[in-house]
């Protein structure tokens, strides 16, 4: 796991913001000339999109209007709030700013400094004792820095976490990406940092975001609900995310998820959950087309969310629908002979294997008469005009996997 943690000392200081109400300290500040509250939050505070806190807190109407000399009362310490793993399937692990790595389970707490990592096909969901929640999928790392009064921070170093805040009161809530801060007050939203591009997509609420280390207007801008950014490029843009699928359906029997193509979507991503809300992750898949084959689960409704990407690399909203996985039947490899004298063998099968049923007339298969190559598990070969005993057998990746014989009848 030494990936994510190299990550994390060449990281920058972009910064994701879910901003509170209000605040209160004993601590003050006269504003001076060319003050904005973005400013003095980020300079006092540590965090510009406290901003909200002062101008709750000091009553101010119109934020642009400071007048210099004018004194404002900052924000005040609260307590810490208590983080710790609530959902988990796969394998995750966590590492202390001073430890070895070990495996996380649920109930485990998470504290300042610690890294999490997800392994591949691995999914958790963090809670804050304010009831947000934060789902990490697979593949990704992320560093809890702090969870004092000032606020939640945390560091995305690689792949996506995907957040449901509260309303936080007279606290902040940062996640930190590479390249920018997004600042949010209570919301639904996406961080990502895969293949090279980071991205903030907000679902719900309303965001603000800003390019690390920057005082320019031209690299802050807004974003609410059904609107995302590219984070880091030279000139913030805000983008339409691509909207849900108009219809997305499941067929129980053969185990497939299909969307109906969305205009613009160049690839699509499916995820699973046992909830409706998709912190009790299962499985994801991405996809250049909007079908997804299922893998094995136990029968009984499942809750699928699809989105479709963009081709700059922005996911869009997602489609939410409840589907059903039909408990697989066993199936024993067995040949029915059929009234054209054809024959349907039958095999166990997986998904994503390529099969290669044979035919012969001897039990050596020195003598193949017909042959045939699939991905499923079920083949017809034939039909057979002559009479007798024939041999069959299913191989792949170079082993045998089912044989028999069947006999064809005299017509």
């Amino acid at each position: 796991m030494s990936s994510p943690a190299a990550k994390a000392l060449a990281f920058t200081t972009a910064v994701l913001w879910c901003a509170a109400a209000s605040c209160q300290t004993a601590r003050s500040h006269a504003v001076k000339p060319g003050d904005t509250l973005w400013n003095i939050a980020r300079e006092r505070l540590q965090s510009p999109v406290r901003w909200i806190e002062l101008q709750k807190r000091n009553g101010i109407a119109v934020p642009e209007q400071l007048q210099p000399g004018q004194v404002l009362q900052l924000a005040s310490r609260q307590p810490r709030l208590k983080i710790s793993v609530v959902e988990l399937n796969g394998s995750a692990w966590i590492t202390p700013a001073q430890g070895e790595q070990t495996a996380l389970q649920v109930g485990t707490q998470v504290r300042e400094g610690d890294l999490i990592v997800t392994a591949p096909d691995s999914f958790l969901c963090l809670a804050l004792s304010d009831g947000s929640r934060m789902v990490l999928p697979s593949s990704s790392a992320i560093r809890l820095v702090e969870s004092a009064s000032r606020g939640i921070r945390f560091e995305l170093l690689s792949g996506r976490v995907e957040s449901y805040i509260t309303k936080q009161g007279a606290r902040g809530f940062e996640v930190r990406t590479r390249t920018a801060g997004v600042g949010v007050r209570g919301t639904h939203f996406r961080v990502r940092d895969e293949s090279g591009i980071s991205t903030a997509e907000v679902l719900e609420g309303l965001v603000r975001v800003e390019n690390a280390g920057t005082r320019r207007d031209a690299d802050r801008l807004s974003l609410p609900g059904g609107q995302g950014s590219l984070l880091g490029s030279a000139f913030l843009k805000a983008e339409e995310l691509l909207p849900a699928a108009a219809s997305v359906g499941s067929d129980a029997e053969h185990r497939t998820v299909t969307a109906e193509p969305v205009p613009g979507g160049v690839s699509y991503r499916l995820q699973l959950a046992r909830d409706e809300r998709l912190l009790q992750l299962l499985y994801e898949a991405r996809s250049d087309m909007p079908t997804f084959q299922l893998p094995e689960l136990p029968w009984g409704f499942y809750h699928s969310r699809v989105t479709a990407i963009d081709a700059a690399g922005l996911e869009g909203v997602p489609a939410d629908v409840p589907i059903y996985v039909r408990q697989t039947p066993e199936i024993r490899p067995r040949a029915s002979v059929r009234a054209d004298r054809s024959v349907l063998l039958d095999w166990p099968s997986a998904t994503g294997r390529e099969y290669v049923a044979e035919v012969a007339l001897d039990s050596d298969f020195r003598n193949v008469i017909a042959a045939s190559t699939m991905a499923g598990g079920h083949a017809v070969v034939g039909p057979f005009p002559g009479a007798g005993l024939y041999q069959w057998r299913v191989g792949s990746q170079g082993s045998v996997i089912a044989s028999g014989s069947f006999r064809v009848p005299d017509q």
